[in-house]
């Protein structure tokens, strides 16, 4: 939730959980199928809210640290532009 009057950027983010952590969006080809790509950084208007979800916006997780089951949690640092880090708990959720 971006809740100043400027835009932020989400420049990267950290978990430790896992070894590489990228943020990625699912996207449209023009074919009828959904993709994945990661993205560099992510701008949030001033006054919104961005929700991560699977098959939207998410945290993709690379090289895990150990072997993750439902409802392991781990802290996540979002890094922005603007106002520095946040940290929030990640759960580890089935996509169904």
């Amino acid at each position: 939730m971006n809740k100043s009057n400027k835009p932020d950027i989400l420049v990267s983010t950290e978990l430790n959980l896992a070894i590489a952590v990228e943020i990625h969006e699912t996207y449209s080809n023009g074919k009828d199928m959904m993709v994945m790509r990661q993205v560099e950084f992510f701008a949030i208007i001033q006054k919104s809210t961005v929700q991560f979800q699977p098959r939207g916006l998410h945290v993709m997780l690379l090289r895990l640290s150990k072997n993750l089951k439902i409802g392991n949690t781990g802290e996540i640092l979002l890094f922005f532009k603007n106002t520095s880090k946040l940290k929030v708990k990640g759960v580890i959720r089935d996509m169904s």
